[in-house]
């Protein structure tokens, strides 16, 4: 049961974490590079060679054809003059924080450095057990599908709200971005608690939150109050329903 949830949650991130990126200002090489190598780490410890490398083009070429399909949309939505901004707002978001993106990939990577020193001829043993480690990747996968993938959903749902914010006279350039920055900051706490057994803190987190948000309302318009709240609770709702889903997968209780 375990191999299984580790091939589903990490085929799912491997395709759909860079279709949330801005299609078109988005390296796609570096996209489908993210959906070819994550794919291999959900898949290769999990079947046997012959099965995993079958499973393994599948997935990427599914992955390739949705980046493009993703990609040639976004060319035909900027042709037309009605288009939505939210893309340009996503780009936005994308150039502000792609730098750290960079860097903890980076770190990722001096990871078989860091293993080598600490643990010697051992290090690509240990490298070797840490990547097969089902328990490992059912927990990263969640954690990656939380924050990044279930803002693609928190986005879809309150994209109704943030249309009427801006028909308003909103500053949505500025509401976005901030939280697009509080959504990650918000699911990678929820998770991390929920996951971790606790879900109590996770809800001190959301009060926090809330605390923090709220007394701004009268400074919007009209409909930012909704727009906090159905974004907080959807965002809420991805985040601990995949810890509960990691929960199970590890067999442990649900909360």
């Amino acid at each position: 049961m375990i191999d299984v949830v580790r091939l589903w949650l990490g085929i799912l991130v491997a395709v759909a974490l860079p279709l949330g990126l801005p299609a078109r200002h988005t390296n796609i090489g570096l996209r489908c590079l993210f959906t070819a190598a994550y794919a291999a780490y959900a898949i290769f410890p999990a079947l046997l060679f012959g099965t995993a490398i079958a499973t393994w083009f599948g997935v990427v070429a599914i992955g390739v054809a949705a980046q493009i399909g993703v990609r040639r949309r976004a060319s035909t939505a900027e042709q037309t003059p009605d288009r939505d901004d939210l893309a340009r707002m996503a780009h936005r978001i994308w150039q502000s924080h792609r730098q750290v993106v960079y860097v903890l990939a980076g770190l990722l990577l001096l990871l078989p450095v860091v293993a080598a020193v600490h643990f010697g001829g051992r290090s690509l043993d240990e490298l070797g057990r840490l990547l097969a480690d089902d328990r490992v990747a059912i927990i990263v996968s969640g954690l990656l599908f939380a924050v990044f993938t279930g803002g693609d959903f928190v986005a879809a749902t309150v994209r109704p709200l943030i249309r009427r914010l801006a028909e308003r006279g909103a500053d949505i350039h500025q509401i976005v971005p901030t939280s697009a920055y509080i959504g990650w900051i918000e699911r990678t706490l929820v998770f991390t608690f929920v996951a971790g057994g606790h879900p109590e803190a996770a809800a001190l987190a959301i009060a926090a939150k809330s605390l923090t948000r709220l007394p701004n309302v009268d400074q919007h318009p009209s409909g930012f109050g909704e727009y906090v709240l159905v974004g907080t609770l959807s965002s809420l709702l991805v985040a601990s329903m995949t810890a509960v889903v990691v929960r199970l997968a590890l067999g442990l209780s649900p909360v």
